[in-house]
C-alpha cells in the first residue's frame, strides 16, 4: 500500500528497484508459476530469492538481516518438495 498512495510515495533508487524486482516481485510470480509447475516455478522463486541476497550483498556489503525473508520464500520449498516428488510418481507408473 505505501507504494500506492497514502502519505508516503515511492521514491525508490535504482538499486531499491532492482532489489523489488527479485523480493517480493520475482518470488511472488514463482509461486504462481508453482501452482501449474511447482518444480519450474519453486525454481523460478529460489534464484529470484538468491539474486536478492546477492544484490543486497552487492549493494549494501551485507546480507538482510533476520529470518523474515527466508521465512517469506518457504514456499517455495514446500514447492519444490511437491514438485520433486511429483517427478518420481511419474517416472514409476
Amino acid at each position: 500500500m505505501f507504494m500506492f498512495g497514502g502519505s508516503e510515495h515511492l521514491n525508490a533508487t535504482p538499486k531499491e528497484t532492482i532489489a523489488l524486482l527479485f523480493f517480493p516481485i520475482g518470488l511472488v510470480v514463482g509461486f504462481g508459476i508453482a501452482w501449474w509447475r511447482p518444480l519450474v516455478g519453486s525454481i523460478f522463486s529460489v534464484v529470484s530469492l538468491s539474486i536478492f541476497y546477492g544484490w543486497m550483498y552487492v549493494a549494501s556489503g551485507r546480507f538482510p538481516g533476520g529470518p523474515y525473508f527466508a521465512l517469506f520464500a518457504l514456499p517455495a520449498a514446500l514447492f519444490l518438495v511437491d514438485g520433486v516428488l511429483q517427478r518420481q510418481r511419474r517416472r514409476v507408473s
